[in-house]
């Protein structure tokens, strides 16, 4: 109420509401609300939002539900782990180490906006190009309530015959949440990186990681002959390193070493 009668209402309010809405409004604060009735009127809207959130309660959240798978369903992800001699998640992710793995140079997703960049608050992108971050692990799922707020405003907006010109409060970190979340029982030191399937490019969407520069491959402890003959073909016409992972007997951890193709066959010959 005192923010609205001042002389220079908040930047919040003064986005959500015309100068002409403000005027009126400061009329309506004079007219009929002061310091002694304003708690008795204040509870009354809060009874009547009540009421209006539980007869709608189930409409609500199927609206709120709803507007997160489809922003779900719009996601492309590519995963990545910092580790690649953990012996869980070669047995995971690459067949029972019958796989491989490719080393990624990401440097080049880091962007330089920062240098020009007036508000870093704002930033939707963490500062890349595409959005790449480390996954949260966390017991609890991340807190997606804004999302039901916002359309629980929308809605009483729409009854009072009133369109919002735009919500009060609209969180921006929901989808980063559904896809930087996971649960603590996935420890892998994960990250991923994210894009929108908005543009043509992303129509085919097993691009994501096309210009991510390849630096070295491993081969799995149990890749098969024919597997591991196209591959080390394929790193000597590219000219990159090329391992072969073995467990580390020696130490006390599940982990495996790694020893260059070239050196091992050297070995053996």
């Amino acid at each position: 109420m005192n923010a609205v009668k001042s002389d220079t209402p908040p930047l919040i309010i003064q986005k959500q509401l015309t100068q002409s809405d403000i005027e009126n409004l400061k009329e309506i604060i004079s007219k009929n609300i002061n310091n002694d009735n304003a708690a008795v009127i204040m509870k009354q809207i809060y009874i009547n939002l009540v009421g209006q959130i539980n007869e709608n309660n189930n409409k609500y959240l199927q609206l709120a539900l709803n507007q997160i798978f489809a922003t779900a369903s719009r996601l492309f992800i590519s995963c990545f782990s910092e580790e690649n001699d953990s012996s869980y998640l070669w047995g995971n992710y690459a067949d029972n180490n019958t796989g491989f793995c490719i080393e990624y140079d990401m440097s080049q997703y880091i962007s330089r906006c920062l240098e020009n960049c007036d508000n870093p608050n704002k930033c939707s992108k963490f500062h890349t190009t595409l959005q790449l971050a480390p996954v949260i692990y966390s017991s609890k799922k991340p807190d997606a309530s804004s999302v039901l707020s916002n359309i629980i405003i929308e809605d009483i907006s729409k009854k009072s015959g009133k369109e919002p010109k735009q919500y009060l409060y609209q969180d921006n970190n929901i989808a980063n949440n559904l896809a930087f979340y996971k649960s603590d029982k996935w420890v892998e030191k994960e990250w991923r990186l994210l894009a929108w399937n908005q543009t043509e490019q992303f129509k085919v969407y097993n691009c994501l990681i096309k210009n991510a520069k390849p630096i070295a491959i491993y081969l799995g402890t149990k890749i098969s002959e024919e597997n591991q003959t196209k591959l080390i073909e394929i790193c000597k016409s590219k000219n990159l390193p090329c391992f072969k992972a073995f467990p580390n007997y020696f130490s006390s951890e599940y982990k495996y070493t790694f020893i260059n193709v070239n050196e091992l066959y050297n070995v053996q010959n």
